[in-house]
This record gives structure tokens, sequence and C-alpha cells, in this order.
């Protein structure tokens, strides 16, 4: 998820102007036809397995293409079955390139027309049964892979929930059965329910059907010798070291197993031995490309590596670069997912049809728009004029609020605590008053504290450098990069100001709401503009959640006084923020 706030000059106006123009087409209706002809089930019949294919070959965008195809065909052939196991796998591929609220999105709509299905669409007893198996086959797919997504999205209860729907339609005794109960294990353990984790994952290991199969054994002694050394059990490295030989022996992805051995080691203080299992995790994780498990093995090598630094810039770098690749690639997703080649010829045809009305309304806007941009020119002049004032007025309230808050408010309930705490009875009432009358104080010193006077003076950079260094504690690992590449000197007291209060909010908030252990923020200038990174690796933040965060919201509205911008991203899990302004 990605929200942005930035102020548009008044030239914006005239290019929206002109989109909304051009933009403005009028179309057509198409009918669909009730059945393909024999070309058409052929082209269906290429395209399925194309798709196929390629996603074996986890070439998403090509499969991504075809799925489409197919999906467009089945909907003229009104093929509910096809349609939705489509829409399935194309949930899928948004779901294995990041994009797990699209995945929901795609997989739930296949999900209704698989659930709605009509006995109408069997044309015989034989196409009735192998239609059936098929039903049964794609819900158990999607089930599982909402679950799969759900996990994801940190929704324990919904991701068990389909889970167990997957369970009721499949095989007692099966293999499918044998892997959703470990999905349902792995959910239980990032919701901290270790010892229902251990239930099923001890039972898993008495299955015959999962001592039969190698992958699946070893992925469940992984989880079980994490769930054991988390519980404190002295079988945990044995799972642990058992797992790893058999993927070992048997040529199988084996970067997962070094994390869980790193982590092990690492809750047992042993940090060169965690940092060893943890680069070798990396570096394998490097080979079969797979992202996330070096971006976890990064994040362990933070803490327990003599490199913390590096492995750091490491960690901001990568997680970039899966970023925009994902971003990307969800963008062509959806570009895909509404074209079509009726569509363009579609637009063609209008465009030759309405090439003279459109000439005329680019006319008439372009003479609109002009006068849009000379009155905008006054706006904008006349707000420059006026924002550093009121700016540096927002600064001076604050400070005679925070001055007022200590001065009276403070002083007066520490007086009535210390008359409290000088009587001479000693009722439990009266020991709660005084408490809530400390927690009292302690909430306006705070209040004050961050509302207080800024030093915009030669002296900033120490100021801020110190307002961060007090969020930092045992459990909160906090990095400045390239502190100093900024000349504090050289920035203009009001926008002094705003960094301090924009920084400020953003740590309040990682303290207050997301849980974050660690906190990299990186400073850098270029082009006369500073930018300001900020990650945390917390439970990042929802659209909704930012419009309710009165801080946040602040911090939208402060960075924006100063002609900059916001950029807000949780798309990759935790929290990311770029401050980017004028310097």
């Amino acid at each position: 998820m990605k929200l942005i706030y930035k102020i548009y000059s008044p030239f914006f106006l005239l290019f929206l102007l002109a989109g909304i123009v051009s933009c403005n087409k009028s179309k057509k209706e198409l009918i669909l036809r009730d059945a393909l002809n024999e070309q058409e089930s052929a082209l269906l019949e290429n395209y399925n397995e194309k798709a196929e294919q390629f996603m074996n070959a986890k070439i998403y965008d090509s499969a991504f293409v075809y799925y489409s195809k197919s999906r467009e065909l089945q909907i003229l052939a009104k093929d509910t079955l096809g349609e939705g196991h489509s829409l399935i796998k194309m949930g899928e591929i948004h779901f294995e390139e990041g994009d797990a609220p699209t995945c929901e999105e795609s997989v739930t709509q296949g999900l209704a027309l698989l659930e709605n299905l009509h006995p109408k669409e069997f044309h015989s007893i034989e196409d009735s049964q192998d239609r059936l198996e098929k039903k049964v086959q794609y819900l158990s797919q999607a089930y599982n892979l909402l679950g799969r997504c759900y996990r994801s999205l940190l929704n324990a209860e919904r991701a068990i929930e389909f889970y167990d729907k997957a369970k009721t339609i499949a095989r007692e005794d099966s293999l499918a059965l044998c892997i959703l109960e470990n999905n349902k294990a792995s959910v239980y353990i990032e919701n901290h329910d270790y010892e229902k984790a251990y239930r099923i994952l001890s039972g898993l290991m008495t299955s015959d059907v999962v001592l039969n199969n190698i992958e699946t054994k070893a992925r469940v002694l992984n989880n079980l010798g994490n769930v054991a050394d988390i519980l404190k059990k002295p079988e945990a490295l044995n799972y642990l070291e058992s797992s790893l030989n058999i993927r070992r022996a048997n040529n199988l992805p084996i970067a997962s197993n070094y994390i869980q051995l790193a982590k092990f080691y690492e809750n047992k203080n042993n940090n060169n031995m965690a940092a060893f299992y943890a680069q070798q995790a990396y570096e394998f994780a490097g080979i079969i490309k797979d992202t996330d498990k070096r971006l976890e093995a990064l994040k362990i090598l933070i803490y327990v590596s003599a490199k913390k630094e590096v492995a750091a810039l490491k960690y901001i770098e990568i997680n970039d670069s899966i970023n925009k690749v994902r971003r990307r690639n969800t963008t062509g997703f959806a570009s895909l997912k509404y074209d079509s080649k009726n569509a363009e010829a579609e637009n063609l045809k209008l465009s030759a049809e309405n090439a003279q009305a459109e000439s005329d309304k680019l006319l008439l806007g372009i003479g609109g728009c002009s006068i849009l941009i000379i009155s905008g020119f006054v706006i904008y002049i006349l707000r420059q004029r006026h924002k550093r004032a009121k700016v540096l007025e927002v600064h001076n309230t604050e400070a005679r609020i925070s001055k007022k808050i200590h001065d009276e408010l403070a002083n007066d309930v520490f007086n009535v605590m210390s008359y409290a705490e000088s009587s001479d009875t000693h009722y439990p009432e009266q020991r709660k008053l005084i408490q809530d009358l400390d927690s009292i104080y302690q909430k306006t010193r705070d209040i004050s504290r961050e509302n207080n006077t800024i030093d915009t003076g030669e002296n900033f950079g120490n100021v801020l450098r110190e307002m961060l260094t007090d969020y930092k504690t045992a459990t909160i690992n906090l990095m400045n990069i390239n502190f100093d590449s900024i000349d504090w000197n050289q920035v203009s007291k009001h926008k002094k100001i705003t960094v301090y209060r924009v920084l400020q909010e953003l740590m309040v908030n990682m303290k207050k709401h997301s849980h974050a252990d660690v906190v990299v923020i990186k400073f850098a200038i270029k082009n006369k503009k500073i930018t300001i990174q900020y990650t945390d690796n917390g439970q990042g933040l929802s659209k909704e959640a930012l419009i309710y965060k009165n801080g946040l919201q602040n911090a939208v509205s402060r960075i924006s006084a100063i002609d900059g911008s916001l950029i807000f991203d949780t798309s990759m899990g935790g929290l990311k923020v770029t401050c980017t302004f004028p310097a």
C-alpha cells in the first residue's frame, strides 16, 4: 500500500484538463455469444496449455497474459468453472508477485463463480462427474490460497478459517491434508500460539504420509524445531539438524533451515554461530533467488553480525529493489486485466469518429485553462508569501502551549500529588489516587516535551540527533545513516522545525503503534533536494489507519507547507516513509 501527499503547481491544471478532455469518449456495448466456434475452442485449449507451461516455469507475466486470454473466451462461452479457475490462477500470480490484496480480490471473485456453479452447465453424466471433481480441486486451491493470502496480511483468524475450509474437501490421510495442517501450524507460530502449533506438528510426525514424503517431512521438522526452541524443549536442535540433513541429502532448498538454526543460536546468545548460519542462509537464498529469505537472513545479521551497518544497508537496497519490481509487475498485471483486442479496435474507431470534436474540446480547454493558470499563479504567489510565517506561527503556538502546560498544569498536578503523599492516611484509595496523579503528571510532561521550543541555530544537528537517539532502547535498534551529509546550517529555520516535528511524529508512531525492533533513517541530498528515508519492520500501516492517526496527518500537513512530499509505503511489510523537500 502506498499513499502519496504532494503539492502541485498551477501548471498541473493544464495537463489535467487536457487529459480529461481527451478521455471523454463514448463506449459501445459488447455483445457476448453463448458458445465458442471451433476456431475459438482450439484457441482456448492453446491458451490454457501455454498458461500452465509458463506458470510451472514461474514466468508469471506470460502466464498471466494467457490466463487473461483464456478467461475472455470462457466468458464468451459462459464457462463458469473455467473462468473461476482462471481467476484463481491469476490471483496466485498476484500473490507470488507480493500483491496479497489483489490476490484476495481475484480469488474471492473466482470462488463466487465456483460456489454458485449451476448444474445446467453439466451436459452429460460423464461431463458432470469430471466437472464436479474439477470444482472440488479448484475450491481446494482457492481456499488454501486465501489462507496463505490472509496469513501474509497478518489476519490469523481468516487464514485458519480458509485452511479449515480446504480441509473439509481434502481426502482423509492425503498429502494435501498434511500440508494444510502444517500451514495451520505456521499461522499459530506467527500468532504466538506455540503449544497448539507444537501439538499439530508432533501429530504430523506420526503420519506415514509425512514420513514417506521427504519434502514435507523436512518442512515439518524445521517448523517443529522452531517451536520446540521457543518452548525450551531439549530436542529442538535435533529436529532442526535432521531437517537440514534431509534437504542436503536430497538437494532441496536449505535457506529456511539455516535461518531457523540462526534463530536457535541467537536465542542462545551465541552470536558467532547465529551470524554463520544467517550468512549461509543469505548466500543460499541468493543462489535460488529467494529475496524474502535473503531479507530474513539480513534481519538476523543486523542483530548478531559485527558489521551491522553493512547488513542494514544491504537490507534497504534489496527491499527497495523488490518494491520497484513488484510495483512494476502489479501495474503491468492491472493493465493486462483490462486490455483486449476488441477494446483497442474500439478505441481506434472512436478516435477517428471524434477527432474533430476532440480538437474543439481541446481548444476550449486550453482557453479555459489559460484563465486557470493566471488565477493559479496569483494564488500560488500569495500562498508562498504566507507559508513561512504560518510554519513559524504554528511552532510559536506549540511552544507557548508547551510552556503553559509545564508551568501551570504540570506544577498544579505535582503540588496536589505532593499534598496527597504527605497526608497521614494511607488507604488503598489514596495510593490509587497518587498513582493516577503521577500518571497524569508524566503525560503532561511528555506533551510539554514533545511541543517545546526547538533550537534551530548552529546546534540543530545535535538537537535532532539527540531526539532520535532518545527512542533507541534495548529492544529497538535505531540507526542513522549519512546523517552528517546534510549541512543543517544551510537549511532555513522553518524547514528545520518541520523536519524535527515530522521525524518526531514518525518516532512516536513507531513507539506507540508499530512495535518495530529495527528502525533505519537515511539522509541524502541531491539536486538541491533533501531526502529522508524512514524504514522500520513493524506491523505497517493501512490507508484507514493513516486517515485516523492525527500525528501522521500532522506530518503530512507540515511537509506540504514547505513544498515537500511524504510517501507512505507498506507493500513489503513494516513501514517505509520517504520525505523529500527543497534544501
